[in-house]
C-alpha cells in the first residue's frame, strides 16, 4: 500500500488526488529541495518508483507566492522522507534525472564487484600508458646496439685520434663486462709470455751444455779459454734465441696482439684500426693499449 503523504489544504490544493507538493510561504518557497537520503534505496522501492513513473502525467498549479516557476518533486523521497507515489509532471523534461533518462539504463544493477572495477580502472589508468613496458625496453636496447653497431663499422670510429678516443674509453671502462674482458685477454697474455719464457730458457739450457763441456775442459787442463772461442759460443746464442724469436715468438706474439685489437674492437674501443705500416697509427694503438693496460692495474 503506498503511503500517502498529508499537506496542510491552507497552503496549497493539489491538482489531482493522490499528488502531494510541498508547501509554500508568502515569502517564497519554503523548501527548494528535499534533504538527500540517507539510505541507499532498495530494489523493491526502484521497482515502485519505476511503476509510479509509467503512469498517467499530469502537471501542477504553481502558486502565485512562488512567481509562476514550477517545482517537482524528488521522484524517490519527498521533504517528510519516505517514497512518494505521485508521478511527474510534465516539466520533468527540464530537470536532471539522477537515475538517469526512462528506458536507457536499467534501474536495477547488480552487485558491485571491486575487483571488476578495479580492472576497469587499470584498463584505462594514463599511468600503464605511459610506463614503458618490456617490449618498449627490447626496442629500445635494441636500436641502441644497432646505433652502436654501425657505428662502430665506420672507418672514421676505428681511426679516431688518441684525444677524441679518450673520452669514449673512460665511459667504457666504467663498465663491469668490459673490465672482465679487459682482465680475461690480461690472463691469456700472461699465460703466452710465461710459455716463451720457458722454451727460451730451455733454448739458453742448450747452449749451457756446449758451453759447459768447454768449460770443463779448460779447467782439467789449467788453461783459459781462448777469447775467440767465448766469442763463438756468444755468437752462437746470439743466433740460437734470434732463431727462437723469429719461429716462436713473434708469430705467436703478433697473433696474440690481433685477437686482442679485434676483440677489444667488438667491445666498442675506437681508434684500433688503420695501416699498421705507418708509424703514427702505431704509435696512436700503442697509446691505447698502454691505457687500457694501466687502467687493470
Amino acid at each position: 500500500m503506498r503511503p500517502n503523504v498529508g499537506v496542510s489544504s491552507s497552503t496549497y490544493s493539489p491538482s489531482r488526488p493522490g499528488f502531494a507538493q510541498p508547501p509554500y510561504s508568502q515569502n517564497g518557497l519554503r523548501s527548494a529541495r528535499p534533504d538527500p537520503p540517507s539510505v541507499i534505496p532498495s530494489k523493491r522501492q526502484l521497482d515502485d518508483l519505476l511503476a509510479s513513473l509509467s503512469g498517467p502525467q499530469g502537471s501542477f498549479p504553481c502558486s502565485q507566492a512562488s512567481s509562476h516557476r514550477q517545482f517537482q518533486p524528488h521522484p524517490s523521497y519527498n521533504s517528510s522522507g519516505p517514497m512518494s507515489t505521485a508521478a511527474p509532471s510534465r516539466s520533468r523534461t527540464s530537470l536532471i534525472d539522477p537515475f538517469g533518462p526512462l528506458g536507457s539504463v536499467p534501474v536495477s544493477q547488480g552487485t558491485f564487484d571491486p575487483q571488476a572495477s578495479f580492472k576497469s580502472l587499470a584498463h584505462v589508468s594514463p599511468e600503464k600508458s605511459e610506463r614503458p613496458g618490456p617490449s618498449d625496453a627490447g626496442s629500445a636496447s635494441n636500436s641502441r646496439i644497432v646505433t652502436d653497431r654501425e657505428k662502430r663499422q665506420d672507418p672514421r670510429y676505428a681511426e679516431m685520434s688518441f684525444a677524441k678516443a679518450l673520452p669514449v674509453i673512460s665511459e667504457l671502462l666504467e663498465g663491469e663486462h668490459f673490465k672482465r674482458e679487459l682482465k680475461k685477454m690480461k690472463a691469456d697474455q700472461d699465460a703466452l709470455e710465461r710459455r716463451l719464457w720457458a722454451k727460451q730458457e730451455r733454448v739458453k739450457a742448450e747452449h749451457e751444455k756446449v758451453v759447459q763441456a768447454e768449460k770443463d775442459i779448460a779447467r782439467i787442463s789449467q788453461k783459459p779459454i781462448p777469447k775467440a772461442k767465448l766469442k763463438q759460443f756468444a755468437d752462437m746464442l746470439a743466433s740460437d734465441l734470434a732463431e727462437f724469436y723469429l719461429q716462436s715468438c713473434l708469430p705467436q706474439i703478433d697473433g696474440l696482439a690481433l685477437r686482442q685489437r679485434e676483440k677489444l674492437q667488438e667491445l666498442g674501443v675506437p681508434g684500433l684500426g688503420g695501416d699498421m705500416k705507418d708509424d703514427k697509427v702505431c704509435e696512436r694503438i700503442k697509446r691505447i693499449m698502454d691505457l687500457l693496460e694501466d687502467a687493470m692495474e
